[in-house]
């Protein structure tokens, strides 16, 4: 199998990602109230209610001022992962050991993939024009916003964007029958959290335009997830998390590690990684060896600790300034199931140089919520060039697999047909179920 990249998560994806980068690193407050932190004359509160948001805002628009509750860690109950005893603890696993049947679900060229939610019974995906209702096979059922982003493709696989907006990080607040997500003016790099009414999505005859939704809030480029109370905006270069509410007022302040600020290196060996399952907003802070669970604005709960024991696992300023990063342990890509948690962890910083002078080494990890059990999958023999450890394809009609989506709490896995026919040329004869789509069809590989 070829370099992980190799996996195409969507086929416009990739020239647009780039433009999120580093913004302020101050959200909603001043310098003045970063020292002071709290109110001192507010009060802890454990769950806060955040009121509905206005519903316009000016480009100037500017928060109210103030951080309104005092943070709260909770670590009790959370699940120590040992992961140098699970580099030692090596076994096979196998697609049957995950489930029964392997589904092979349909989605159009030109869907970002990455973009897919379920709201109720349907899901919700971004293409180049605009944003989609699927039903449960993922075929298009309605438009419900309009884009207009303009995408030129060209030989060769390469995407150039000319303007329009580019719609991500998509949130549904079933309480509040909202859907949000962040739209960024692809000219200007202007970016606002949108709050629209899912059933007025619903029931509008035409896609709506996405001038005429009039909620939409400016922020920068440190936007890092949605939660019920509002959001929560990382500090880059940083232990430092912010949760604003739906007025980009600041709720809360947490420090999640003892790192001073500091500059940033050419690359990171870790990032922050957000996902939800089971109606929680999870994520990991980069080289915080934690997962959090995002409780309410003012309270994180700590699901999964990693404890790299005697391992190396360098802290972001260390590899900030400097420090050899190739004898170093870091988290690259974590998958919540039902049954399991998928992890990806890389020996030294991964890049296609370092495959090549095989510096790298690629772990695949797995832990079973209902054993208790944590291992390792066997490592891609050290005379070829590093490579992801997969799962090993033993149902009919199946390929080598490691996810990178929980669908429904099911592991899965998004390709385009073209990159399924390149790393997989024999199997892919043999698949009557991916045989029959197109070639620029992408598609769902779920297990259940």
């Amino acid at each position: 199998m070829k370099r992980r990249c190799c996996y195409i998560e969507s086929l416009f994806l990739a020239g647009i990602i780039c433009l999120s980068a580093c913004g302020s690193k101050n959200p909603g407050v001043s310098k003045e109230e970063l020292k002071k932190e709290f109110v001192k004359d507010r009060t802890q509160k454990d769950s806060p209610v955040e009121e509905s948001a206005p519903s316009e805002f000016a480009e100037d628009y500017q928060a109210p001022p103030g951080i309104k509750y005092q943070p709260r860690i909770m670590t009790e109950g959370a699940i120590v992962l040992n992961v140098e005893s699970a580099l030692k603890n090596v076994r096979p696993f196998r697609l049957s050991d995950l489930g029964k049947e392997v589904n092979y679900k349909k989605m159009e060229p030109r869907c970002d993939g990455s973009s897919l939610i379920r709201i109720d019974d349907d899901f919700l995906v971004f293409a180049e024009d605009g944003l989609w209702l699927l039903d449960r096979d993922f075929e298009k059922k309605k438009m419900l916003v309009r884009s207009d982003l303009k995408v030129i493709h060209s030989g060769g696989g390469s995407v150039k964007v000319e303007g329009g907006y580019f719609l991500r990080d998509f949130y549904y607040d079933p309480a509040k029958g909202q859907l949000r997500f962040t739209c960024r003016n692809m000219k200007t790099g202007k970016a606002h959290l949108v709050v629209t009414s899912w059933a007025e999505l619903l029931a509008s005859p035409q896609p709506v335009e996405l001038k005429s939704i009039r909620s939409k809030l400016p922020i920068d480029r440190n936007y890092l997830f949605s939660m019920p109370d509002g959001y929560g905006m990382r500090v880059s270069c940083s232990d430092e998390l912010y949760t604003m509410g739906l007025k980009g007022d600041t709720l809360c302040h947490f420090v999640l590690g003892d790192n001073e600020r500091y500059k940033a290196r050419l690359f990171e060996a870790e990032g922050d990684i957000v996902y939800y399952y089971q109606g929680n907003t999870m994520f990991y802070h980069a080289y915080g060896g934690k997962i959090y669970r995002i409780k309410n604005a003012s309270t994180l709960e700590v699901a999964y600790k990693l404890d790299f024991g005697s391992l190396p696992h360098l802290a972001g300023a260390q590899v900030a300034g400097g420090a050899d990063v190739g004898n170093s342990y870091f988290l690259t890509s974590c998958v919540d199931t039902d049954r399991f948690l998928f992890l990806s962890i890389d020996k030294g910083y991964d890049s296609i140089n370092a495959r090549r002078n095989r510096s790298v080494k690629l772990y695949s990890l797995v832990y079973d919520k209902r054993s208790g059990e944590f291992f390792s999958l066997p490592v891609v023999s050290d005379k070829v060039n590093p490579e992801q450890p997969l799962i090993i394809a033993d149902l009919p009609e199946s390929l080598p697999f490691w996810p990178n989506r929980s669908i429904e709490g099911n592991p899965a896995r998004f390709f385009s047909k073209s990159s399924l026919l390149e790393l997989y040329p024999a199997q892919m004869r043999e698949n009557g179920q991916v045989e029959k789509l197109s070639k620029t069809d992408n598609i769902w590989l779920i297990i259940k």
